[in-house]
């Protein structure tokens, strides 16, 4: 790496941040900045505008998955790396689902959360060897680029709070027909409710886009 980055630790334990730092220090070309929770993280984010945030899961008030969706508002720019010690598939399939650009385990080597920085940076995903395995038994999907617009349209008014028959009246189609559009999404972003669906909507700016007026 020969420019500076800038990356924000987000971790409630000080002697983890301080782990993580003293891994990263001897890295001239990194610029290090930290914070405790998820409040002070996005403060951090809105004004310094990191290059990349390494992220906790496990924060009080507010866990870092749902500190990642805000980030993309705060600091729409930033690379967010996952960086915890939870390597269930269950934690994995979220943040991937959310649109997190990395995932890290805490126990990994310093050239590894180096690897992960500039992979994340050259704006590639990096997913730790001990959790890639996890990701072959999930649908993968690349949000935005392979919902078709009308499945778009319906995470989003999903996201809005419409019911079933009210979207069925804003796509223009029955509601049976609106049962195969509810299925291919189900199948394209690995999930059937709608928490994870508002969630996916924020996560990928579906709100800041045009599709069709209410």
């Amino acid at each position: 790496m020969s420019e500076v980055i800038t990356v924000l630790l987000v971790d409630d334990h000080e002697i983890v941040r301080e782990g993580m730092r003293s891994c990263l220090q001897d890295f001239k070309t990194l610029r290090i900045l930290e914070a405790p929770n998820s409040e002070e993280a996005l403060e951090t984010a809105r004004e310094q505008k990191p290059d990349v945030v390494l992220l906790d899961i496990s924060m009080p008030k507010q866990n870092g998955l749902e500190t990642l969706v805000k980030l993309r508002h705060f600091s729409p720019q930033s690379r967010v790396i996952i960086c915890t010690v939870h390597s269930h598939k269950n934690y994995v399939r979220e943040a991937h689902l959310l649109g997190a650009d990395g995932y890290l385990l805490k126990d990994a080597a310093p050239n590894e959360f180096i690897e992960a920085i500039e992979t994340v940076c050259s704006g590639k995903r990096y997913f730790s060897p001990a959790v890639v395995e996890h990701l072959r038994s999930i649908p993968m999907m690349e949000g935005e680029t392979s919902l078709t617009v009308i499945e778009q349209d319906f995470i989003r008014y999903i996201a809005q709070g419409l019911s079933m028959g009210e979207i069925a009246v804003q796509l223009g189609m029955s509601e049976y027909q609106l049962r195969g559009i509810r299925k291919s999404v189900a199948e394209k972003t690995g999930a059937n409710d709608i928490p994870h669906w508002t969630r996916f909507a924020l996560a990928h700016g579906f709100f800041e886009e045009s599709g069709r007026e209410n």
